[in-house]
């Protein structure tokens, strides 16, 4: 809106300009040429001597100049930073950017019209309406660095319009000040529009939460966007996205927190284009850390059984992923394909991983671990060497006994410690294995506890030579 008054037979503008603060807050703008009464305006409307204003044939004031006051329970003031912008925009063409008003400069873009675009650029990024003036030391650097490049130039700029005021001076002795401990406090708890909070510090797999709170007039609907911010660089983030399901201008919801979500968050009013309202900021921590795990130990199996190997997992959170190996000389190690029918019943469930070695042989007399993954990296468990033990049967010197018709041939077997059990025992006449059953009871005995053998009815058939054969799992 702009309303027109004739003062001293001149025509003045005054701009009123809604909605640049809070609800209370009314900024005007007045333009005119000189001498129309401008700075006697700006003290009729704020009620008190702000501006000088006098009769002269000259122009009293020389430069842009500011006031506020209370008038009717509302603030009145006559500009801010983005005023001040938009009037360069509007009213000095000869100022534009090279990439046009509004559009970041590129770094070979150093005219006085692309350092105004950066210092918006800076301003609204980064101080704009904000909660909290606390920033990273790194950041800080960053955007001093910058602002002190950019203030640079356009001091060479002023000086060779005549200008003498030496901002370089400023800004070292800004540089040198010692900031007050009220004057730190102070910074902290700048007023603004919108805040956020909520948890920061987050167990990863679990969901985050940041809420907003806007502190605009009520019957003003804006709307809210949320940004993740690294450094300078700004990105809006997705609300459509399954990984922020839920999510709306009142609120962020990380789902299935990640190493990869921590960093700085912001919710950004948007008023227009050019005006935008940005919130303190807060930095997501996902909290854990590299998984441990430990086997327990199996150091033994007897040949020919089954064995298993457990792991004992600790940290947060817990693996996404689970490896078996296996090696020969404990430095070269090999993955293990468990669905073998070797390992069948193996489990890499990342609660509970375990690794089963079926009928173990001396080939399987190797070194053992398991390696496990999360989001924050890899662990190596410690290495477990499996020693197969046993041995065959062993037996003692056979006799032969006589027994009225019948002989009895025995031979004693027995085992070393940590051997199989016996499974299969028969005796051989000449190479060939006697069928016991098959012979209506020429044949007694010969059992894995007795195995002795008793030939009933003695003949000249029976001559020939017996051996006893005993069996376990041992090849």
């Amino acid at each position: 809106m702009m309303s027109e008054e004739t003062v001293c037979g001149q025509n003045m503008q005054l701009v009123p300009l809604h909605g640049q603060g809070i609800h209370n807050e009314v900024r005007i703008v007045l333009l005119g040429k000189t001498g129309v009464g401008k700075s006697a305006t700006g003290n009729t409307i704020l009620n008190a001597e702000c501006f000088e204003s006098k009769k002269s044939p000259a122009s009293v004031t020389s430069k842009c100049s500011e006031g506020y006051t209370q008038r009717f329970g509302r603030t009145i003031q006559d500009f801010d930073v983005t005023l001040l912008y938009k009037l360069i925009r509007h009213l000095c063409p000869s100022l534009e950017p090279t990439n046009k008003w509004g559009n970041k400069p590129t770094r070979k873009d150093l005219s006085v019209g692309d350092d105004i675009e950066r210092i918006r650029e800076l301003r609204n990024a980064c101080f704009a309406h904000t909660e909290s003036a606390e920033i990273s030391n790194d950041d800080f650097e960053e955007l001093w660095k910058a602002a002190k490049s950019i203030l640079f130039r356009l001091q060479q700029f002023t000086t060779s319009k005549g200008r003498k005021t030496n901002y370089i001076q400023m800004l070292l002795d800004l540089q040198r000040k010692a900031l007050t401990f009220n004057e730190y406090i102070s910074c902290r708890q700048l007023p603004g529009a919108i805040y956020i909070f909520g948890e920061t510090s987050v167990p990863c797999g679990t969901t985050a939460r940041f809420i907003a709170a806007i502190t605009l007039e009520k019957k003003v609907h804006l709307p809210v966007s949320w940004d993740r911010v690294e450094r300078l660089v700004r990105t809006q983030i997705d609300i459509e996205d399954e990984k922020y399901r839920g999510s709306d201008d009142t609120q962020l919801i990380i789902h299935n927190v990640c190493k990869e979500d921590e960093g700085r968050y912001q919710a950004v009013i948007s008023r227009n284009q050019d005006v935008k309202i940005f919130s303190n900021e807060l930095y997501l921590h996902p909290t854990g850390d590299i998984p441990s795990a430990q086997i327990l130990s199996t150091a033994k199996v007897v040949f020919g059984s089954d064995t298993r190997f457990d792991c004992l997992l600790s940290g947060y959170p817990l693996p996404d992923k689970v490896e078996w190996e296996n090696s020969l000389d404990g430095t070269t190690f090999n993955p293990i394909d468990v669905y073998k029918d070797k390992y069948f019943g193996s489990s890499t469930d990342p609660c509970s991983p375990f690794l089963l070695v079926r009928n173990a042989t001396l080939t399987d007399q190797q070194y053992y671990r398991v390696v496990v993954w999360n989001v924050f990296g890899k662990c190596t468990s410690n290495k477990e060497f499996l020693q197969v033990t046993g041995d065959r049967p062993n037996m003692s010197g056979g006799t032969c006994t006589l027994q009225g018709h019948a002989v009895k041939l025995r031979c004693d077997v027995f085992l070393y410690d940590e051997s199989p059990a016996l499974t299969d025992v028969y005796w051989t006449k000449s190479g060939i294995k006697l069928d016991i059953a098959t012979h209506n009871g020429k044949y007694l005995g010969v059992n894995l506890t007795d195995p002795s053998l008793t030939i009933n009815n003695v003949n000249y058939n029976d001559a020939g030579n017996y051996q006893l054969i005993a069996d376990n799992a041992v090849e």
